[in-house]
């Protein structure tokens, strides 16, 4: 015999899933600011995901698929066959690429000149044929496109390299490295003082192993992969978007719980179980899940088909389109539904449970206790710190595990502080107006609702947050680079360095009018000649010019610290030194700590190296003035200046035609023309990453505003029915707005700090320098912005004085 509760459960099931779906279609315009929160959450996550896994560095960008190499040297036939024989014998297949150093005519720094096969075993995902077609006779040549912009050359054109010359026949590129700078010719042509460098497939188990028997010994170094940074941006970027995803949901689905409270204690009242109850609320989460996720997986694959260029240039390697980690997108998708469908069990879960008066009357549930979320936020705050400094971000051997958990608790911790910062902006609303104290107020009545949007606020800014502190960390450790992006830095340099030779004094007049034409014709300011100080000559050694160092032990040991220049007059009014300033005893002026002026041709004892020095603000960049010889200094050791090249400073970044055109009249001259090398790959990507998720910040701050709005509906009746004015109603909702936005900005960056902080706790000075402009942008941006949108979106009365809303 059947069971007539169970044969009925059926048919109720479906009535009540037939009547969520109702009311579903009946809300749409609700459900809508549900949907598109979550929707632009789930395409995030997608985004980010996908970038994170194809913006790190690729391993082995110059020697492709290989596992190991050796570099021999071919100046002895016999010995290379002898040693090409016991590398097959013990790693069997290899690949030979020849390489030389060479320079070119105006440009600063040594070109690679490599005769490589295009189907190379190992090397062939190294090569890239951008135009025209691969080198196949003697006499040919394939250039990449900056040694190309550099000799004004294309295809069919005529260049010299290694004082031959060539015919270009094609552009070529390295795609795992955009910044690899060479020249490729034929394979076995034969390239001067050439360098064989063997790719092999096998990895040895040892540096420096013998190749086999009584070979010559051949260092064979291992190449390879440390995919840490990748593993943790991967780890860091779907935590935070699923947790965004989960807290989006949850606020949005609390507001249609709210606004379903007296339906449902009707469905009570007629005797509805409490499954029946939240059974409505969870179909709702679901559709909604399905929905978001199909829509915001297409948006995110759309948004990474369209910046995949920009992740290219700021990762400076090719990127395939479709090469989007499908099984973690796969996860990430039931991951939002889950989270959908979890959001929206709670809070229909809560309301079932409220009381059916309580619910017919629509009363706001009472806040829970502020000190237990207090409590538990501390706890979950200081587990996560531990978990993330035990899963050792920085370390090859990260934990993935541990940094999940940890990214979690830390998120958990700074959402369950959302209901105590709710309620302290109660404290202050009596000093305010009527409008502003009203807002504040219902903030803290409403703890909940109010709470949930706060928290999925916070996470978004989070992420923004984040994002510009690591960026910021990463480029501060890679340096300011050698030159900004305004400088050229003239000098009749070699590939040893900018400096390595000097300029003869009969040229001197000459090349200072040739610089000067040189700064007019690119707009710059006049050029700053950088004189070198040079001792005097010795028997028959050649002076070296004096150089800063930095001493690294007690036996004599030094560290080259770049070059020093005279303190001429024209320098120090560059910098804006007063010579008045400069102590007598000086020596140096410089910006750099614990370096001493060096005279190679007369170096001291060991341990008698001191300098009297002077700070000094100078150029920050590498090759610029760091350190200045000053005027006493030169008449006490008794050098004498040289003319080692120009310093040309433009007001603004100089584009491509300036620096081409800077480099063929430094070529005319017999000059060379160094250049920023700094692409900023890092700061780039940081600067995308960030504006993606300030973007999301906003995106979720402004959705944010229609559910403040909705909650304030009751009270902007009743200020309408009173005859309360229109900018009283807009202030309910503009203080609302901005008082959200400046906690989530507060507790934004302390959850994010306090998870960067564990993850640097090795290296804490690399935090000693924060983003500033993007965290007052969010700091003061944000809130004025929020202010302003609410107060526009407040203005229109209430179609409806009497009705409420079922």
């Amino acid at each position: 015999m059947s069971d007539p509760t169970r044969s009925a459960a059926g048919p109720a099931r479906r009535a009540i899933v037939r009547w969520a779906w109702r009311l579903f279609r009946r809300e749409w315009r609700q459900q809508l600011l549900t949907l598109t929160l979550l929707t632009i959450a789930v395409a995030g996550t997608v985004w980010t995901s996908t970038v994170a896994v194809n913006g790190g560095s690729k391993a082995r960008s110059t020697l492709g698929d290989a596992k190991a190499m050796a570099r021999i040297d071919p100046q002895d036939p016999s010995a290379v066959k002898s040693q090409l024989a016991a590398i097959t014998a013990r790693f069997g297949a290899y690949e030979v690429v020849p390489h030389t150093s060479t320079t070119l005519a105006g440009l600063a720094g040594a070109v690679d000149l490599r005769a490589q096969d295009p189907n190379g075993v190992y090397s062939h995902s190294t090569l890239a044929l951008r135009s025209g077609r691969y080198p196949t006779a003697a006499g040919e040549v394939a250039l990449t496109s900056s040694i190309a912009d550099a000799l004004d050359a294309h295809v069919g054109s005529q260049v010299v390299l290694v004082q031959t010359s060539w015919t270009v026949v094609g552009l070529v590129e390295n795609p795992r490295n955009l910044d690899d700078r060479f020249a490729l010719v034929a394979p076995s042509t034969p390239l001067p003082n050439e360098t064989l460098i063997v790719l092999l497939g096998a990895v040895p188990q040892a540096r420096g192993t013998p190749a086999g028997g009584a070979s010559p010994q051949i260092d064979v170094v291992s190449l390879g992969d440390d995919n840490s940074g990748v593993i943790v941006l991967v780890i860091a970027a779907v935590t935070a978007s699923m947790a965004l995803v989960g807290l989006v949901a949850a606020s949005g689905f609390l507001v249609v719980a709210q606004r379903r409270q007296r339906q449902l204690g009707l469905m009570a009242a007629l005797g509805a179980t409490d499954r029946q109850l939240r059974m409505p609320l969870v179909v709702t989460g679901a559709l909604v899940g399905l929905a978001s996720a199909a829509i915001g997986t297409v948006v995110g694959l759309l948004a990474w088909f369209i910046t995949v260029p920009t992740v290219e240039r700021a990762s400076a390697h090719r990127i395939d389109r479709l090469d989007v980690p499908w099984e973690l997108l796969a996860l990430g998708i039931v991951l939002a539904i889950i989270a959908a469908v979890t959001a929206a069990w709670w809070p229909a879960r809560t309301v079932a449970r409220i009381p059916v008066m309580s619910a017919l009357s629509q009363r706001p549930s009472p806040p829970l206790a502020v000190h237990r979320s207090a409590a538990l936020a501390a706890i979950a705050l200081a587990g996560g710190v531990v978990a993330i400094a035990q899963a050792k971000p920085g370390n090859t051997a990260v934990k993935p595990w541990l940094m999940i958990i940890g990214l979690l608790a830390v998120i958990a911790g700074t959402v369950l502080i959302a209901p105590s910062a709710i309620r302290l902006l109660a404290v202050p609303a009596r000093r305010l107006p009527f409008g502003a104290r009203l807002a504040l107020r219902d903030l803290a009545r409403f703890q909940a609702r109010a709470a949930a949007a706060l928290a999925a606020i916070t996470l978004a800014l989070a992420i923004a947050v984040a994002t510009a502190v690591v960026a910021k960390a990463s480029v501060d450790e890679q340096g300011p680079g050698n030159l900004s992006d305004r400088q050229l830095l003239v000098s009749a340099g070699t590939t040893n360095g900018p400096f390595a030779k000097t300029i003869t004094p009969t040229d001197v007049a000459s090349l200072d009018t040739a610089m000067t034409s040189l700064a007019q014709a690119i707009g710059a300011a006049s050029p700053v000649p950088l004189d070198l100080a040079e001792p005097s000559a010795t028997g028959t050694r050649v002076p070296e010019p004096v150089m800063v160092a930095t001493p690294v032990d007690h036996g004599g040991g030094f560290q080259d610290g770049g070059p020093a220049y005279v303190a001429t007059p024209t320098v120090l009014a560059h910098y804006g030194i007063d010579p008045s300033t400069i102590r007598p005893e000086t020596d140096l002026l410089t910006n750099q700590s614990g370096v001493v002026l060096l005279d190679v041709s007369a170096r001291p004892p060991p341990g008698t190296v001191t300098t009297p020095a002077q700070h000094a603000e100078l150029s920050p960049y590498g090759d610029g003035p760091r350190a200045l010889i000053t005027a006493s200094a030169m008449q006490r050791h008794g050098w004498t200046e040289v003319r080692a090249g120009w310093l040309i400073e433009s007001s603004r970044p100089l584009t491509h035609a300036q620096v081409s055109a800077a480099r063929r009249a430094a070529d005319a001259a017999g000059l060379v023309v160094d250049t920023r090398d700094t692409k900023d790959r890092v700061a780039t990507l940081g600067r995308t990453a960030t504006i993606v998720g300030a973007v999301l910040a906003l995106a979720i701050l402004a959705m944010t505003l229609g559910l403040i709005r909705g909650e304030a509906a009751a009270d902007v009746r009743t200020m309408t029915a009173v005859g309360a004015p229109r900018r009283t109603r807009r202030a309910v909702t503009a203080t609302a707005a901005a008082a959200l936005a400046i906690v989530g900005v507060v507790l934004a960056s302390a959850g994010a700090y306090i998870a960067i902080v564990a993850a640097y706790r090795s290296d804490l000075s690399r935090l000693s320098s924060p983003p500033t402009g993007n965290l007052l942008l969010l700091a003061v941006g944000l809130p004025i912005l929020a202010a302003m949108t609410g107060w526009l979106l407040a203005g229109r009365q209430p179609p409806h004085l009497a009705r409420v809303p079922g």
